[in-house]
């Protein structure tokens, strides 16, 4: 499925409350797949031509894996490096922080708990109870377990692609469901053995400090929030301030502001609640107060006007 709106796209991926946030400059476009073997298992595939910001929560009955369809993509989990033959292992009600750059080819294998944990105590004696693991949130390291599960994923989206699935036997989505679900768990399984390299770096208090000023720009969505005003809050001059988020996030602070300002502006130009509101009114609820200066902003970073959101957003409630 294609998306032009990226709140679209983010939503396809249902009850994870993803939010994408458009931090580089152009029109988005962005594709979706999904794989669903039955209630217990989805496999999700999407790419997009920005750089996003991602934010997402696994569901309190699922857990997730996500990883790269390519090893040769990168993005940044939080503010630690998540490299191609990473996988980010959810426990249920896990957060998620992503940014990926454009043009990358992401995964997620999304798994009831019931199944799941069935599963995983199938490694183990009955007497014996679930290691701790399997409630962490954890980052695994192994490029023979994610070339071994970008294999798997390519073959089952192969084998249930429309034309096939009709074909396909019900013992032949049992396997297959059981496949993916048992290499996970094995990988977690066997997280102890000499070979397996889990990853879990503790950020060091620069990389902290502007993952909590990110946070505060993010939950204020821009609005009233100045260099300034940041660099005295958390206790930092604003030179410390603007080189920080410069080496981390690849942009100051006032244009990382500016852009999350933007992103929510779009949001709220989208929302159908706001469809009688115009334009102006919206603006000024994120203190945008020079309309002109706004438009040429708005079109440079996604590639058309307001007034053009705001009429593709009424031509769809038509519809």
């Amino acid at each position: 499925m294609k998306f032009d709106n990226i709140k679209e796209q983010a939503a396809f991926l249902n009850g994870y409350d993803q939010k994408y946030l458009q931090i580089s400059a152009g029109k988005f476009q962005g594709q979706s797949h999904n794989s669903l073997l039955d209630n217990d298992v989805g496999l999700y595939i999407e790419t997009f031509n920005q750089t996003l910001d991602q934010r997402a929560a696994s569901p309190q009955n699922r857990y997730a894996f996500m990883f790269f369809m390519e090893p040769s993509n990168f993005a940044h989990l939080g503010p630690q490096e998540f490299l191609g033959d990473d996988i980010l292992f959810l426990p249920p009600g896990s957060l998620s922080d992503w940014q990926c750059p454009s043009n990358t080819r992401n995964c997620i294998v999304d798994i009831s708990c019931e199944f799941f944990e069935k599963i995983i105590q199938g490694h183990f004696n009955t007497d014996q109870v679930m290691p701790k693991v399997y409630g962490e949130k954890s980052i695994i390291r192994d490029k023979d377990y994610s070339t071994l599960l970008r294999h798997t994923v390519k073959f089952i989206f192969k084998r249930s692609e429309p034309q096939s699935i009709k074909k396909m036997s019900i013992g032949e989505m049992v396997g297959f469901k059981k496949s993916i679900c048992e290499l996970l768990a094995g990988m977690l399984a066997n997280q102890n053995l000499p070979t397996f390299n889990l990853i879990i770096d503790v950020p060091n208090k620069k990389l902290s400090l502007a993952k909590s000023i990110q946070n505060f720009i993010y939950d204020r969505k821009g609005v009233g929030v100045e260099p300034g005003h940041i660099a005295r809050d958390f206790g930092i001059s604003r030179r410390y301030l603007e080189t920080m988020f410069k080496s981390i996030y690849g942009k100051s602070p006032s244009r990382y502001i500016q852009i999350v300002k933007l992103n929510e502006f779009r949001f709220a130009l989208m929302a159908k609640k706001n469809i009688g509101k115009n334009i102006g009114d919206i603006a000024a609820e994120f203190e945008f107060w020079h309309l002109s200066r706004l438009a040429q902003n708005y079109q440079a970073h996604f590639g058309e006007l307001p007034s053009e959101t705001r009429n593709n957003l009424k031509i769809a409630v038509l519809i």
